[in-house]
């Protein structure tokens, strides 16, 4: 089975680059609903428990483009952990 962070990556690599900075772009100045569509689009999968989500990147001042990078092992790791039990893939 993939992993999310294969799957991001995979996802990444299939989205328009206009489209990625588009979601960089909401990220940054989007509400809170808005950066929990972003993150559950780039990931493929419905998050559920999206404010520890948000307590970790704050904590740790990630910003959509770090997470973009690649380079969070942990913030992987915390989403794998919260994404919906059913693994409910978005379209």
């Amino acid at each position: 089975m993939e992993n999310l962070f294969t799957k991001m990556e995979t996802r990444k690599q299939k989205l328009d680059k206009q489209i990625v900075g588009d979601y960089i772009y909401l990220y940054a100045g989007g509400t809170r609903e808005e950066r929990k569509f972003v993150l559950e689009e780039l990931f493929m999968q419905k998050i559920n428990n999206y404010d520890y989500v948000e307590y970790c990147i704050k904590k740790n001042e990630w910003t959509l483009d770090d997470i973009l990078k690649g380079h969070f092992a942990n913030l992987y790791c915390c989403i794998e952990q919260l994404v919906c039990c059913s693994k409910e893939i978005l379209d």
